[in-house]
């Protein structure tokens, strides 16, 4: 009797439901770290995350869900749509810093700021990882536009 790699797949996740005695629901996860990361490297995250507490795997899977929802929403969005989303992120960013103040739709404020000083606050935040540095540059020459 030959086994497919879905009949496999679908005994491993019902068998370390078992294991960890019906606990958190992690179906998602695994399908998700599957299609991205591989059927092996999947299964020893899994067995990583199932050797957690209950209160951690439900963090997890939570986690997960939002990553896969947020994914999955940001791929339905159009360049243009992205590219906003990324600039509104990184007005409340300049806001949030205290670079600009904002207005009452949470757009900032141009003449509240300095573009100079924007530009390394943002440098910064790119140094973090917190955003791209192409959108970080995009985003300075749109304040400049704004000023001329």
């Amino acid at each position: 009797m030959k086994i497919t790699k879905a009949q496999l797949k679908q005994i491993i996740v019902e068998e370390l439901e078992e294991v960890n005695h019906g606990g958190v629901h992690t179906g998602k996860l695994f399908d998700y770290l599957e299609e991205r990361l591989g059927y092996d490297l999947a299964i020893q995250l899994m067995y990583a995350v199932r050797q957690t507490d209950e209160d951690k795997q439900r963090y997890i899977a939570k986690l997960a869900n939002e990553m896969i929802v947020s994914e999955g929403s940001s791929e339905m969005m159009s360049p243009r749509e992205k590219q906003e989303a990324v600039q509104k992120e990184m007005e409340t960013y300049l806001i949030d810093k205290g670079v600009y103040k904002g207005d009452r739709n949470g757009r900032i404020s141009i003449m509240t700021g300095i573009v100079g000083e924007a530009s390394d606050v943002l440098d910064d935040a790119v140094a973090k990882g917190l955003f791209d540095k192409y959108d970080v540059m995009a985003f300075i020459d749109r304040l400049h536009r704004m000023i001329s």
